[in-house]
């Protein structure tokens, strides 16, 4: 074939055709074994199950103006108001202590955070902590 309109076209291809064409056995086997090679991890690596969870939530709701609190928690299809009452020292936004307490309790039961979102609702603040364990 001539492609005349495009003039280096007729060189590429014969270059391309040429190295298909020159490939002797010893090569041919190093592509094949190499290619099964790969296949054979992609097909092993897509085997790999992903890991289980399930998840829950822990929220910590404080008035601003009363210093008052309550933590609740969703987890494993139960929901519990975990602690409720008044801040001793300091204001919601910097004493963490009571939800700390909570959040350390489910880590000993094999809970993790792994996302945490903040609302505000007239004079309260509410703090979600998103928790999940691993099934099995």
């Amino acid at each position: 074939m001539n492609y005349s309109f495009f003039p280096k076209a007729n060189l590429y291809l014969g270059c391309a055709i040429n190295y298909i064409f020159a490939i002797n056995r010893t090569d041919m086997k190093f592509i094949k074994s190499l290619t099964l090679v790969f296949l054979l991890l992609t097909i092993s690596y897509m085997g790999k199950a992903q890991d289980k969870y399930e998840y829950g939530q822990v929220s910590y709701a404080a008035n601003l103006t009363l210093i008052k609190y309550i933590i609740t928690t969703s987890v494993s299809g139960v929901f519990q108001v975990a602690d409720n009452g008044t801040l001793a020292d300091g204001y919601v936004t910097n004493n963490f202590l009571p939800v700390n307490k909570v959040l350390n309790e489910l880590a000993d039961k094999g809970w993790e955070v792994y996302s945490t979102s903040t609302a505000g609702y007239n004079n309260t603040s509410v703090y979600y902590y998103y928790i999940r364990k691993k099934k099995g």
